[in-house]
């Protein structure tokens, strides 16, 4: 790439550090080839007065990132839970039987790549893949020749199932006996017309802050009972108050990072109502004193970053957000900051280093991101589900809030139905719905008749819940006195047939992928642990090294860092309190198990030609 191109790019998104995600991404995307070659990085580093080896460190982090020649459409099976329940070994047949290529192989035409990938947020029409950026799911094998034959005839076209997912409508689910609250307007308003979200009383909310204190305003969010629901549960209110005061710059983050699997919520939302997150915060800004809002969204999350900036342009246009904002003193903006594909920036340090242009490695704590976040500046981090309840909050007042749900954890909650279900999609539910409830009434059951084994709640991060915690109120408190926990409301289903070993390798085979490799136990631990869930898979373990998977589980939890080290010991724990038998079958060599015998084959060694 000529250097003209590279110092335009650069003087389009700024000099400074912090936005060299965007500059790195547009060259990509001006390159044409989906890559950013050695010259160009370093081209880069010289421009930006930055070490070759800062430039070479930060793209071998993320993902996304590429530096090696791969093809013109590069194909991305997921192979997360949800996929890998609901079929994706099948996907990479289909491939292999179309273009006869394997995992990490390209077709000689330069035409096609293929790469596994973890979560892509379209768990409802599980198996996914996205082609670049086009996502296609309800993946059959008659879909996957079509749609590749599509790209063939450089007529690509998204498949009908997962084009309407991803417009939302058929994501959400229909039902009278729901909640809807975050949901109401979905499908009501137009997600491209400001006015439309107006005309339902957008942004009224905000009128109303603007006439009363920022205390008063901490005190009403404190007073409804709001928790955050990216999966911490922490009071909002008071997270609020903790934030820095004084006359410095304070910035309201959002963290838009929806990188669990089988977590699909926020996307739907910010794609159908951005202008309700924009309002939600504002109406923080305005509270906490902040001048200055971030959306922190995960980069293969297209569709959202179009709209949210189509809805910042418009509300800007609207005198919403800049200068005197309705004719008050208030001056409020709000810029997008794109993520680029590391699950381990959910975290909301990783997430505010990501931010200033850095690796996405976890911060010690303290000092915490409410006395110093981004650019060491006093900073209040929500996710999209937590800051876009306030604006109801504010305007129908905390009694309102908390008139459902328990006590300690008021509202509704957004659950992200996946897996072996009849009905998947998003259901809005007073908080504490049961897992009974949820699979019977809302996910229709489970297909063919099979019988329930188990569902994982909480992503990959959380805990397996048998038979006996059907009737579980799913809140943030009730589960975890049962080792569980609610995490960002994901319910993943699995069915009789689903091998739990099969299972909780995939699990395992995601930490040892995110895992960012700044802290000793969890660089080691989640390979240790991975390597010790094939040996069951592959019937060469002994008893011994199910304790061994424990023990080393809990020593990262009490070692590591930040979250994502702490977390493989609640899915072990719990998928070995109901299926300790199970594992040990597959101690034996001459035990039989085709599901593993796939994983492996697909995953691990790619594809036999």
């Amino acid at each position: 790439m000529n250097i003209e191109t590279i110092r335009k790019t650069i003087e389009k998104h700024g000099n400074g550090r912090e936005h060299l995600m965007l500059i790195l991404r547009d060259l990509e995307t001006r390159s044409g080839k989906n890559l950013l070659d050695v010259k160009t990085l370093k081209t880069v580093a010289e421009e930006m007065n930055l070490p070759e080896s800062f430039i070479a460190g930060f793209v071998g982090f993320y993902t996304m990132f590429k530096t090696k020649p791969r093809a013109k459409f590069v194909i991305r099976v997921c192979k997360s839970g949800p996929c890998h329940v609901m079929g994706s070994t099948t996907v990479f047949d289909a491939i292999q039987k179309q273009l006869g290529i394997g995992i990490g192989e390209g077709t000689k035409d330069g035409m096609f790549f293929l790469e596994k990938c973890e979560c892509l947020g379209v768990c409802s029409v599980a198996p996914a893949m996205m082609v670049n950026y086009d996502l296609h799911g309800n993946l059959t094998p008659k879909k996957i020749a079509a749609i590749l034959n599509s790209y063939k005839k450089k007529k690509p076209s998204l498949s009908e199932d997962c084009g309407k997912e991803v417009e939302g409508r058929a994501c959400v689910v229909e039902g009278t006996k729901q909640v809807k609250r975050l949901l109401e307007n979905v499908g009501v308003v137009d997600p491209l017309k400001v006015d439309s979200y107006i005309g339902k009383g957008g942004y009224e909310a905000l009128k109303k802050t603007l006439s009363m204190g920022p205390g008063e305003i901490i005190e009403i969010v404190k007073d409804s009972g709001l928790r955050g629901r990216g999966g911490a549960g922490f009071p909002a209110g008071m997270k609020w108050s903790f934030v820095g005061k004084g006359p410095m710059q304070k910035y309201v983050i959002c963290n838009a990072d929806e990188g669990e699997p089988g977590t699909f919520k926020d996307r739907i939302l910010m794609e159908e109502n951005p202008h309700l997150l924009i309002e939600g915060m504002a109406i923080c800004g305005y509270a906490i004193d902040a001048s200055l809002g971030y959306i922190y969204i995960r980069g293969e999350y297209r569709r959202s970053i179009e709209r949210l900036q189509a809805a910042i342009n418009q509300a800007r246009k609207k005198g919403i957000l800049g200068q005197n904002i309705f004719g008050s003193k208030f001056n409020f903006d709000i810029l997008i900051k794109e993520g680029g594909g590391a699950y381990v920036c959910g975290e909301e340090t990783s997430l505010i280093n990501s931010m200033e242009g850095k690796r996405g490695y976890p911060r010690f704590k303290p000092p915490f991101p409410g006395g110093a976040g981004f650019n060491m500046l006093p900073s209040n981090v929500n996710n999209v589900e937590t800051l876009m309840s306030v604006p109801m909050i504010i305007e129908k007042g905390a009694d309102w809030y908390k008139s459902v749900g328990p006590s300690n954890c008021s509202g509704t909650k957004l659950y992200c139905l996946s897996g072996k279900l009849n009905r998947t999609g998003l259901v809005e539910l007073p908080m504490g719905a049961t897992l009974k409830e949820i699979i019977n009434v809302h996910g229709k059951g489970i297909p063919r008749g099979k019988k329930f084994k188990f569902a994982q709640v909480g992503g990959s991060a959380g805990g397996i819940l048998g038979k006996d915690l059907l009737n579980l109120p799913l809140d943030i408190d009730q589960p975890i006195k049962q080792g569980v926990t609610l995490g960002s409301g994901v319910v993943l289903v699995c069915d009789e047939d689903t091998c739990a070993v099969d299972f909780l390798l995939q699990i395992l085979s995601f930490f040892e992928h995110e895992s960012c490799g700044q802290c000793v136990p969890c660089r080691v631990g989640t390979s240790h642990l991975h390597a010790l869930a094939r040996k069951f898979a592959e019937r060469r373990a002994s008893e011994s090294d199910i304790d061994a998977m424990v023990e080393k589980a809990a020593l990262m939890k009490k070692a590591s860092l930040c979250a994502l080290g702490q977390s493989p010991i609640m899915p072990i724990t719990t998928m070995l309190k109901y299926f300790r038998k199970e594992f040990a079958e597959h101690c034996n060599p001459k035990h039989k198990c085709p599901q593993c015998d796939r994983s492996l084959l697909r995953y691990y060694t790619g594809m036999t030609h």
